[in-house]
């Protein structure tokens, strides 16, 4: 009796647990990880001195073309699939999300580069652009895990402005860096990716992140 009631409790916390890991991974949707760098960018470097309206029009530019419209163009696609929905995990089934994201990222920096932002807010946006492209190319071969590319991304971000501005990042990549153990932990958990696709994307993000700001 005692065992079965100790089963029973097992059952229920692991899948409380489960049902955790499934929210912290639809809250740190990659799709997600431009717009809160921009925000971060605007309020913890020497750029919360510009206008707060030039700011909003910035971090809302980046929302619709990498998070809004590529969620819409997904959701039609998933959709029009809906009889697929168990398939949505599979490596092979990814290419279109990638390819929106993709295209997404490209009309954001054509966008910027028309409107003349300065080079130091267009950069972490060509970071995003060739984490994804990395990401994607792997992902022909193999399933790498873009949450935590997004959180390498930030990771890599943060410690590379940080040299650039010369500010003390401890306390917020210690935080970036718990975050980033609970959103890998989720994706393993959920059965999304093995801790070694986990792991690459983490590593991807930060190499990717470092290479886009410092050398384009």
């Amino acid at each position: 009796m005692n065992a079965s009631l100790s089963f029973t409790v097992l059952r229920r916390r692991l899948q409380r647990w489960h049902g955790m890991a499934r929210l912290v991974s639809v809250i740190s949707s990659p799709l997600l990880v431009p717009t809160v760098g921009y925000a971060l960018l605007f309020r913890f470097t020497f750029l919360h001195v510009m206008p707060f309206p030039y700011k909003i029009v910035v971090v809302g530019m980046v929302f619709a073309f990498t998070a809004l419209m590529p969620a819409i163009g997904i959701a039609v696609w998933r959709y029009i699939h809906r009889k697929n929905v168990h398939r949505y995990r599979l490596r092979h089934f990814r290419y279109v999300p990638y390819l929106l994201v993709f295209l997404g990222l490209n009309a954001c920096i054509y966008t910027m580069y028309r409107t003349h932002l300065p080079p130091y807010l267009i950069r972490p946006m060509v970071a995003a652009l060739l984490t994804a492209t990395v990401c994607g190319s792997v992902n022909i071969w193999w399933k790498i895990s873009t949450h935590s590319a997004g959180c390498g991304l930030l990771t890599g971000a943060l410690v590379t402005y940080a040299l650039l501005f010369r500010f003390n990042p401890i306390g917020w990549l210690c935080g970036l860096l718990l975050l980033s153990g609970c959103v890998m932990s989720a994706r393993m958990t959920v059965g999304g990716h093995t801790f070694l696709q986990v792991s690459a994307g983490f590593f991807t993000g930060i190499f990717c992140s470092v290479v886009g700001i410092l050398f384009f």
